[in-house]
């Protein structure tokens, strides 16, 4: 039988205009005017006490430090119930963002008590702590936003009503924490809640900051990794920018396909645009994969390494990770909040991954732990500027785990592209899932080019959930048949309509990580002269054409699903 699968690599190749930033490099504190800033996301109560372990390094219930020198404010839901990021908001639910900020004894008022409370124990703060308020996204499709300055019911479709919308907003935060009364806070400025900017957006973004600016305040945006408009953040008048590396979210640790090498890539394309970078803890509470990846972000930034630990950033932790890892008594919780507080001063964190000692013999290179340790995988990190000059081959990695063992099969992987996403921070990523103390990479590279690896990086799991098992690449009915969503025979991978709203109508098959295997059971031996693959793409939720599509063919059994495997 005659069966042939077609890989899809999905990779997002973004073209990028010329860079517009007025620095050339991650932004500064001195520029920005703060350095590290927390992301703070609306619960239904939020105290001093809860905010305390945000602005001060906290052990043993008592502050040691100061931690975090600005706050930004989010509210993800509306009060009715709709995304503030995109949905239809109206002004009721703007206002109701405000009344939870404002309202006594939490948010704004609980963060200022917070800081009196580390003050009393550390002195008085060096400077004030600085807020971020957000503004919903002015969805252009409410017609009846409610009233503005001059009591007329505003059309956000029109950029008059987003102005006006706009100007209430901004000069009731600016009124409200005026008269608040706060001792050691000071308002920066405002945050535009839509993590993406297309270009039908830039008006609008243009208008807000108009807006912002006339109040003597700033602008602040916190871009998806490569969300459309991330590279013109400057055009419409945003002061400063954070770019998410969504490491922490895609990666190998949930399933994905996003490898260490993506924080070195958001780190060159952050500096090359002008934007800092956002650090995102992920739930580092229960997931001791999210724990490894955080500790990742704050390894990676040192100096030496990729440097972004000197410039101004954001942080995602999440909705209440401070408030449960500074007061736990698991040491995993603690070590996570510990080496946040040590990386915020300025401190070097040490890299979870084991360190390898390596010695490399012609085409093959081996490395050594210090101890036997369960590898899930392999990633050989590569530094190649100039794609026609990328390596492709096979790699094979043999494991064992004493010198009195013989070398057993651990993984392999077929390199035949380039991630264009990447940049020239390149990886090959082999999976192992054994326990060894010894590695041998053995590289066959097409026409005898050698690999040169720029690092290596072993990542070690102790829970891991398996990568492989016995029913993978076989052929299943599910009977009964369940019940479909769409109107096709459920035998197609597409029933040839195009939607007519986007990828956001959910008619169509899109995949999230970079590589998607799709194989097709011709049923008996044919003679076939190519294989197209016709795709739809575009900036929606990251998913884009393929940078490059790969076939594999077979007539005896189905060919390999992917281009790694283990043993």
């Amino acid at each position: 039988m005659l069966q042939a699968a077609i890989r899809l690599a999905v990779v997002a190749a973004l073209a990028s205009s010329p860079a517009l930033a007025a620095w050339a490099d991650l932004p500064t504190p001195e520029q920005v005017g703060f350095h590290h800033c927390a992301l703070i996301y609306e619960r239904k109560t939020r105290s001093k006490a809860d905010l305390l372990p945000y602005v001060s390094h906290v052990a043993s219930g008592r502050p040691r430090a100061w931690l975090f020198h600005a706050f930004l404010f989010l509210h993800f839901t509306a009060r009715s119930g709709v995304r503030t990021d995109d949905g239809p908001t109206t002004r009721s639910d703007w206002e109701y963002q405000l009344d939870q900020w404002f309202a006594p004894g939490r948010d704004l008022h609980a963060l200022d008590e917070a800081v009196a409370e580390a003050a009393r124990r550390l002195g008085k703060p060096p400077r004030p702590r600085l807020v971020l308020l957000t503004i919903p996204y002015p969805n252009p499709t409410v017609r009846d936003f409610g009233a503005g300055l001059d009591g007329a019911s505003l059309d956000l479709q029109d950029q008059d009503g987003v102005r006006k919308a706009a100007e209430w907003y901004v000069g009731e935060a600016v009124r409200r924490f005026a008269s608040a009364g706060f001792r050691h806070l000071k308002l920066w400025g405002i945050y535009w809640m839509r993590e993406e900017m297309p270009l039908s957006d830039e008006p609008r973004v243009r208008t807000v900051a108009d807006v912002v600016h006339q109040a003597g305040l700033k602008f602040a945006w916190i871009p998806w990794w490569r969300a459309s408009g991330f590279d013109r953040w400057r055009v419409p008048g945003f002061d400063v920018a954070f770019l998410q590396p969504n490491y922490a979210f895609h990666a190998w640790t949930h399933g994905g396909s996003v490898r260490r090498n993506r924080l070195a890539a958001a780190a060159d394309l952050a500096a090359k645009h002008g934007l800092g970078i956002e650090m995102e803890a992920g739930d580092v509470v229960n997931s001791e994969a999210d724990r490894l990846a955080f500790l990742h972000y704050l390894a990676d930034g040192a100096t030496g390494m990729l440097d972004y630990q000197r410039s101004a950033m954001a942080y995602y932790l999440g909705t209440e990770t401070i408030e449960r890892i500074s007061t736990s008594n698991r040491p995993q919780d603690r070590l996570v909040y510990d080496s946040l507080a040590r990386y915020i001063a300025g401190n070097r964190v040490p890299d979870p991954s084991p360190r390898l000692a390596l010695n490399r013999t012609g085409d093959v290179l081996e490395a050594r732990l210090s101890s036997q340790r369960r590898i899930s995988a392999l990633d050989i990190l590569l530094d190649e500027p100039d794609r026609s000059a990328a390596w492709t081959g096979q790699v094979e990695v043999l494991v064992r785990k004493s010198r009195a063992e013989s070398w057993r099969a651990g993984g392999w992987a077929i390199r035949s592209g380039y991630d264009e996403t990447a940049g020239s921070r390149q990886v090959i990523t082999v999976p192992i899932g054994q326990v060894a103390s010894e590695l041998r990479v053995v590289a066959h590279g097409q026409n005898g080019r050698p690999l040169v690896p720029a690092r290596l990086v072993a990542e070690t799991l102790e829970r891991e959930t398996p990568r492989s098992h016995a029913a993978r690449g076989c052929a299943y009915v599910v009977s009964p048949r369940a019940s479909g969503v769409y109107d096709d025979d459920g035998a197609k991978l597409t029933d040839g309509y195009v939607p007519e709203r986007g990828f956001s109508e959910g008619r169509s098959v899109g995949w999230t990580s970079p590589s998607v295997a799709v194989s097709f059971d011709l049923g008996a031996s044919r003679r076939f002269d190519r294989i197209e693959a016709v795709c739809q793409g575009g900036s929606y939720a990251a998913v884009n054409w393929p940078a490059d599509a790969i076939a594999m063919i077979s007539d005896d059994a189905p060919p390999p699903a992917s281009l790694t495997g283990q043993g």
